[in-house]
């Protein structure tokens, strides 16, 4: 048994004061703490009413009434008030007491005192803290009592005043905000849910939205002591370009239609279909006049008026699309192939696409040239189909345009010829005959030239002459891009070290070659083989790559980076790529896409996106390069958005690498 000496050091050291109140002999006593608390001698001798008046003026009331109460019910108290010691300071003290009948049937009054001046101080510097971040705050015992919130956490929920209290219950919360609209689902379920994560030590986060358009994330995070700190953020910015991206990612940001990328992947559930799919591709004829006599601005409105009328002819019986630049694309299913009946919808479209228009005060007669083709799906590809369409609409601009053309036979002819294009580029992936162009990357900042991006190009000493993209297209098709993008690598780490670059070359990766682990073996070997310093070189990836994370794909990146390798995301915005996966996957850099940049000057949403993607790298650590930058308005504008780096016609076009050894270094201001 612990003796009385013992207990009284026990609540020394501990800074708490005891006392009783012997209620028959009316006698009140102290310990020496709780005097030494008070400010008066050890030899003291206190008394009730002196006791009371210790107490602060304001604070008398409420102690006398605490006591009285407590011997009427034989209940206790536990109050935070201020006393005024002997000597005249004010202080605050917790008082705790209870009434209790001793073994001869009297009542006693037993109970505590502690300062907490210094806890208060702690409290209010603390809570001073809490006020100040930018955040909403709060924290919640073991119980699920609420101890601790500060003003964002009011602000953000829309707190009425005086509807959060100290020791309120998450239960009690939510139900206030269930009453008001602001919660959805069950108050109760949700918080025993949540008192049972606590209670385990699982760490719990939860998007919630405000007054139908603030989004809320709360992050609930287990205390080792018990209970758990919660922390509110406003993310409703961050959703919304989000959203925007996301919409970008499947849209064209001129006209809202699909853009290819989109409706490639729906074409492509048409043909797997087995339905009878009939596909239409447009080009508008003449186009760039109309942009160079009447300005941009009109050749977008024109643009616009094109997807309102393609769109209304077709309803929502088709997918329609802008593909890029004029030309546009539409597919649709249908029971019967009949042949008249297409061509009689063809000649409806072609009449209400080629109605005059008056845009921008200027009377504008649109024309186009059509392209038709038709299949079963399964008995025909979505390529053939779309090669098929694509040869009738150039028969038909061939043929003075304003018109449209079925693909027939005449046109197989063509396709043979096609292939045997094609065959002449599958030779020369397959004997390394292709060439490489490079084009400067710069820094916003220094204007200086950080790097090189490696591209692609049929050999000048050949009669016959293939875009870049058809080169890729071909080979990826004919399994030859392992092949291609092996000896890219190769010539990349090659030139570095022939010409002793300081600069990265970045070299653009299919994502076919991704994920079997020979492209990391064969960049092991080629760097072996050359002894250049891997951070010289980035290998980019377009946003399809990102979706496609097969057989080790993400493994096999990682293990790039590990080299010193750096990841570029082309492209971006054109594709599906999101926060999750700009997080997922282990990237440097994002290269936004030049068709946002061509826009910038007449597209107030492009510039928009760009800004938001730039912040949206910035604040994860990533570099951005804007991609076809041709006029020094562009480049202004990019820089000012937070770009890091820019790419384009402006600081110079593509050509062999011992062109740009002829100029300095720096290239740009």
């Amino acid at each position: 048994m612990i003796e009385e000496f013992t207990i009284e050091r026990i609540m020394e050291v501990s800074g708490v004061g005891g006392w009783q109140l012997d209620l028959k002999n009316n006698k009140l006593e102290w310990t020496s703490q709780t005097k030494r608390i008070h400010g008066v001698p050890l030899d003291y001798e206190p008394n009730i009413e002196a006791a009371i008046e210790f107490y602060h003026p304001d604070d008398r009331v409420i102690i006398a009434k605490a006591v009285a109460t407590a011997i009427e019910e034989q209940s206790s108290w536990d109050l935070k008030l201020r006393i005024i010691r002997a000597d005249g300071e004010q202080i605050r003290i917790r008082t705790l007491g209870e009434v209790k009948t001793d073994t001869q049937n009297n009542l006693r009054i037993f109970g505590t005192v502690q300062s907490i001046e210094d806890t208060e101080q702690e409290l209010n510097k603390l809570q001073s803290i809490f006020d100040n971040v930018d955040h909403g705050l709060n924290v919640f015992d073991a119980q699920g009592r609420l101890r601790f919130w500060n003003q964002q956490y009011l602000d953000l929920f829309n707190k009425p005043e005086g509807e959060i209290y100290e020791g309120m219950t998450l239960l009690e919360i939510l139900s206030c905000e269930f009453e008001r609209g602001d919660f959805v689902g069950d108050p109760k379920i949700f918080s025993e849910a949540l008192l049972e994560d606590m209670a385990a030590n699982h760490g719990t986060v939860q998007t919630g939205t405000i007054n139908g358009f603030r989004t809320i994330q709360t992050i609930n995070r287990p205390l080792p002591e018990g209970g758990w700190v919660c922390t509110h953020h406003d993310i409703s910015e961050a959703k919304q370009a989000e959203t925007k991206l996301a919409y970008a990612a499947h849209h064209d940001s001129l006209t809202s239609l699909l853009n290819r990328h989109a409706f490639e992947n729906e074409f492509k559930e048409l043909i797997e279909s087995h339905l009878n799919v009939v596909m239409v591709i447009i080009d508008l004829d003449d186009f760039k006049p109309v942009n160079d006599q009447y300005g941009h601005a009109s050749g977008d409105q024109l643009l616009k008026l094109f997807a309102f009328r393609m769109s209304e002819h077709y309803g929502e019986l088709a997918i329609v699309a802008r593909l890029g630049g004029d030309e546009f694309a539409v597919a649709y299913v249908t029971k019967h192939i009949d042949v008249e009946k297409i061509k009689a919808d063809l000649t409806k479209l072609k009449a209400s696409l080629m109605r005059e228009a008056l845009i921008r005060g200027q009377t504008i007669k649109p024309a186009a040239s059509i392209g038709c083709a038709f299949g079963q799906g399964g008995k025909i590809t979505r390529e053939e189909l779309f090669h098929q369409a694509d040869m009738a609409m150039y028969r038909a601009k061939a043929r003075g345009g304003n018109s449209f053309e079925i693909f027939d036979e005449r046109m197989a002819a063509e396709l043979k010829l096609r292939d045997e294009e094609n065959h002449a580029i599958i030779e020369a992936c397959r004997n390394n005959q292709l060439e490489f162009h490079f084009q400067p990357i710069c820094s916003f900042q220094t204007g200086a030239r950080i790097g090189f991006e490696m591209l692609v190009r049929w050999p000048e000493k050949s009669g016959l002459w293939f875009p870049a993209d058809r080169i890729i297209s071909v080979a990826e098709e004919h399994r030859l891009i392992d092949l291609l993008g092996k000896y890219a690598i190769s010539c990349a780490l090659s030139n570095i070290k022939a010409y002793g670059l300081t600069e990265k070359i970045s070299v653009n990766v299919s994502p076919l070659q991704l994920g079997k682990g020979e492209l990391l073996a064969h960049v092991k070997a080629a760097i072996k083989r050359t002894g250049v310093n891997p951070a010289q070189l980035e290998l980019e990836l377009t946003e399809s790559s990102v979706l496609l994370d097969v057989n080790g794909a993400m493994e096999e990146l990682i293990e790039l980076k590990k080299l010193g390798i750096t990841i570029a995301i082309d492209d971006f915005g054109t594709g599906f790529a999101t926060l999750d996966y700009l997080n997922m996957f282990p990237f440097d850099r994002l290269k936004i896409d030049r068709s946002f940049v061509l826009k910038l000057l007449r597209d107030q949403q492009s510039g928009a996106i760009i800004s938001a993607v730039a912040a949206l790298a910035r604040n994860i650590g990533m570099e951005t390069t804007a991609e076809g930058v041709e006029t020094q308005e562009q480049y202004d504008i990019l820089r000012a958005s937070g770009c890091t780096h820019a790419q384009g016609y402006l600081l110079g076009k593509p050509a062999p690498l011992s062109t740009f050894f002829n100029h300095a270094t720096k290239l740009y201001a």
